[in-house]
C-alpha cells in the first residue's frame, strides 16, 4: 500500500452475520482494518453475541458457532469505541454497503459525523 495517497484514513471493513438479511440478521464478528495517511495501521476485531441462533447454513460460510459467541458482548456494547474508530474514516470493503446497513440497523450510536463509501470492490 506504499503507492496509496490518502487525505484521512482509510477503513475496510468485514462484517459477518447470522444470515443475508441486512435488516434482520444479526453481527456475529465485525473486523476493520485503519490505514493512516502516514502508513501505520490499526487493527480491531470483535466477536459479538448476536442474541440469536447461528444457522448452520451462515455457520458453513464464517466458521462462527452460537458456542462461540455465547460468552460474548453484544453489540451494542462495541458501538461507540466503533463508531469513534471509523470517524474521519473513508470507508472500504467487500459488500461495504451491506456491511454498514448491518451496523446502522443495530445501533443508533453508530452515526458517523460524515463518511465517504469508497467504491464497493463486490461490483469490479
Amino acid at each position: 500500500m506504499k503507492n496509496l495517497k490518502l487525505e484521512r484514513p482509510l477503513a475496510f471493513i468485514d462484517v459477518e452475520t447470522t444470515g443475508l438479511s441486512p435488516y434482520s440478521d444479526r453481527i456475529v464478528e465485525l473486523s476493520i482494518l485503519k490505514i493512516h495517511p502516514d502508513g501505520s495501521e490499526k487493527y480491531k476485531s470483535h466477536r459479538v453475541n448476536p442474541r440469536m441462533p447461528i444457522p448452520p447454513e451462515a455457520t458453513a460460510i464464517h466458521g462462527i458457532t452460537d458456542d462461540d459467541v455465547a460468552h460474548e458482548p453484544e453489540f451494542r456494547q462495541y458501538a461507540k469505541s466503533i463508531r469513534d474508530f471509523l470517524n474521519d474514516c473513508d470507508i472500504a470493503g467487500f459488500n461495504v454497503i451491506i456491511s454498514l446497513t448491518v451496523l446502522c440497523q443495530f445501533s443508533t450510536l453508530l452515526i458517523f459525523k460524515r463518511h465517504h463509501v469508497s467504491r464497493d470492490i463486490s461490483s469490479v
